[in-house]
């Protein structure tokens, strides 16, 4: 069991009124799990919460050099839309 990896789900729709809310939410669990030894966090790459949460990762990546973004794309489409 790989004990340095955290993986994202999510909603595509996210209410605007929540969007700060969350990213603030989001921003800390991943520190507190960065802080805890994961390193790899994978996104599935479509529209809402898995961009949300791909981009916080590569937001963080300056501050914490060792971590990695690794897309879990469902199909070889994904990236048309």
């Amino acid at each position: 069991m790989n004990n340095h990896s955290c993986c994202f789900t999510g909603h595509r729709d996210i209410p605007t009124e929540a969007r700060a809310s969350i990213q603030k939410r989001l921003e800390a669990e991943v520190i507190n799990l960065i802080l805890q030894g994961v390193t790899d966090f994978y996104a599935g790459g479509a529209l809402g919460f898995d961009t949300m949460a791909a981009i916080m990762v590569l937001s963080l990546k300056e501050d914490f050099p060792q971590i990695r973004l690794c897309l879990a794309l469902p199909n070889t489409y994904q990236a048309r839309k």
